[in-house]
């Protein structure tokens, strides 16, 4: 089945500093898988996309899942009660779903955020979790204790996820760029915060002793630190990575296409094969051009294709073809190394639509991605289009006017 999906982030820089003023996506199908998680044992699990369709894997019983509801904001983590009987799905407003054995403790569904959700632990008892916002806030229901959080702290890059362990009376965070933020008695025992990394880290998990971690990039790279042994990664694979899920004898890579590769001792290494396509350069002009017809419509002044905006989207779109999946992780990181000067920005993302004109249609018909489309104050356009190893279309636009 074909996937259709779309993205939009809006974002206002100046002078450095950035700040989402929204972020949506849509579209038709289920997309890709956006987290995963495991029984106890780590022999059976779960995947979930951003609709909230739930996948089994192993021996997993399917409990329920929120495809068929109308969601107020996208689905981004899925947590297991410890005994397995059940689970939770969390949406970006903090509103919690449950099937199975897990019961409700509470949401942020109706409160107003700084910062949308991004992700969530349960206690070692299941009668409680926390949510963690990309702020770093931290949110605790039922049996969950507040250790403490980086709501207050100014941080380099955004908070991607949790992880706690049944051992340790406390969690940590982890920031997009591998920055770990340990709270209670959770250890610091490493980052990546210091390192260049070739794609930006996605989730993190603690060992079964609560004396180490993983960390996994998007592209399946693997971290390890303290007790935490490396059995390999699924890097340069072409695969992707959404989550990394501890077993008894290593560790599970979960890719955005719902694989779930398990690393061990015996685990063979993967080959290197990566490749991914650029669409026709028509396709890009046409997509300019739709923008332009639109704003002249709506009585607005053209965009100008912008080298250096070209060039990050262009960027945008090949790591997204490589990992499999869209998001706006390191958008921003890519929009600086073009050395695009500093003012206004914005992006709009989208995958599976096979031509210029069934893109732009998808993008006009979202009030978010129109509004970035009609929005007066850019004037420069980058327009970026990939292709997938299985030949799957990546769509970027990134947007800017200097300060």
């Amino acid at each position: 089945m074909r996937r259709f999906a779309i993205g939009i982030l809006l974002v206002s820089v100046l002078l450095g500093a950035s700040s989402a003023v929204a972020s949506v996506s849509g579209g038709g199908g289920s997309g890709p898988v956006v987290a995963a998680t495991s029984t106890p044992n780590g022999k059976a699990g779960w995947t979930v996309t951003a609709d909230g369709s739930v996948h089994t894997t192993g021996t997993a019983h399917s409990y329920g899942d929120t495809s068929s509801m109308a969601l107020h904001a996208q689905i981004v983590a899925i947590a297991a009660l410890p005994t397995g009987g059940g689970y939770w799905l969390l949406g970006a407003d903090g509103g919690v779903f449950t099937f199975g054995g897990a019961h409700f403790y509470g949401s942020t569904g109706g409160m107003r955020l700084n910062q949308p959700i991004v992700g969530m632990a349960s206690t070692r008892t299941g009668r409680g979790y926390w949510l963690v916002a990309r702020d770093g806030g931290i949110f605790a229901f039922g049996d969950a204790h507040f250790y403490g959080s980086t709501g207050g702290m100014r941080l380099n890059q955004p908070i991607v996820g949790m992880t706690t362990q049944p051992k340790v009376n406390g969690y940590w965070l982890v920031a997009s760029d591998g920055g770990v933020f340990p709270f209670g008695d959770a250890s610091f025992l490493g980052s990546t915060g210091g390192i260049h990394l070739a794609q930006p880290v996605k989730a993190i998990a603690a060992t079964r002793t609560g004396h180490g971690y993983w960390m996994v990039a998007a592209d399946g790279g693997i971290f390890a630190f303290g007790d935490a042994p490396f059995y390999g990664s699924t890097a340069g694979t072409c695969v992707g990575a959404i989550g990394i899920i501890p077993t008894t004898s290593g560790y599970i890579i979960a890719g955005p296409d719902g694989s779930l590769r398990q690393m061990d001792a015996s685990t063979e290494s993967l080959p290197s094969s990566c490749p991914t396509s650029s669409c026709p350069s028509t396709y890009l002009d046409r997509v300019a051009q739709l923008v332009n017809s639109a704003r002249a419509s709506a009585h607005l002044a053209p965009l100008s294709v912008q080298g250096q905006l070209s060039w990050a989207a262009a960027q945008r779109s090949r790591t997204q073809a490589i990992n499999n999946t869209m998001s706006h992780d390191g958008w921003d990181t890519t929009i600086r190394a073009s050395g695009y000067p500093y003012g206004y920005w914005g992006e709009n993302v989208a995958f599976g639509y096979s031509s210029a004109d069934a893109v732009m249609t998808a993008w006009m018909n979202s009030a978010g991605h129109r509004a970035n489309i009609l929005n007066g104050n850019y004037r420069n356009i980058g327009v970026g289009c990939a292709y997938s190893r299985t030949h799957v279309p990546y769509w970027t636009q990134d947007f800017g006017a200097p300060a």
